[in-house]
């Protein structure tokens, strides 16, 4: 659907990034990758700083190689700590990598909120998050770090709601992102009908970034199933 998976981080990166959520991997013998967590970009879209985590593996010691880049989207109700805490990426990355079964690649997760990876108008609201992320974060993630710096190298991914949103910029932004993965990701229909039968779930499953009342055009505007009819 998102083209070039294999060009850029190969399949077997999305089939151990799935993996994630179902094993608890043990700390690997060697050194491993590095984290950088309490890390943040001065995001002017959000009037304050944009919060995330990250991981180079072990062969970015060697400061003459460049390597692709996942941006890696948390679930409601976590944080920017969420995969390294409770989802043991480090761990498991690092065993991948040191065995072969994925090359070497960066993570950046950032920390959103409740927000839904979407731009919030609302004067309480979490803010232009897309926006932050897109037009802030990824550039950022190319000055900070040794990434490849294209989109035939750039992925995105993530979890329930950061599940949501990997397939939303995805869709939304091919010239950033070549692929992306949903896990369990909470991916609702643009079926009129549909959306009126789960009205007041949706206003509570969304904590009112759509609105409340809900806004079902608001919904649809951001809905990854309209944007791809779009693309």
């Amino acid at each position: 659907m998102f083209g070039r998976v294999e060009t850029c981080l190969g399949a077997r990166l999305l089939h151990a990034l799935m993996a994630l959520c179902l094993i608890g991997a043990a700390a690997p013998s060697h050194a491993g990758g590095r984290v950088f967590t309490g890390q943040s970009v001065a995001s002017a879209a959000l009037g304050r700083s944009l919060p995330y985590t990250a991981y180079l593996p072990e062969a970015a010691a060697d400061t003459s190689r460049h390597f692709p880049v996942l941006l890696l989207l948390h679930g409601k109700g976590d944080d920017e700590t969420a995969w390294l805490d409770k989802g043991g990426i480090r761990a498991t990355l690092d065993r991948e990598i040191a065995a072969g079964a994925m090359k070497p690649l960066i993570v950046v997760m950032p920390g959103v909120g409740n927000s839904w990876y979407v731009d919030d108008a609302r004067p309480e609201g979490f803010g232009p998050v897309t926006r932050a992320i897109l037009d802030e974060l990824v550039p950022e993630m190319d000055r900070r770090f040794p990434t490849l710096g294209c989109s035939q190298a750039r992925a995105t991914g993530g979890l329930s709601m950061g599940g949501y949103g990997a397939v939303l910029y995805a869709v939304s932004r091919p010239d950033l992102f070549s692929a992306a993965f949903s896990l369990s990701g909470s991916l609702f229909s643009d079926d009129a009908a549909d959306i009126e039968s789960r009205r007041a779930a949706y206003g509570r499953i969304y904590d009112g970034v759509f609105g409340l009342p809900f806004d079902a055009q608001r919904f649809l505007d951001w809905n990854v199933f309209t944007r791809y009819t779009r693309v």
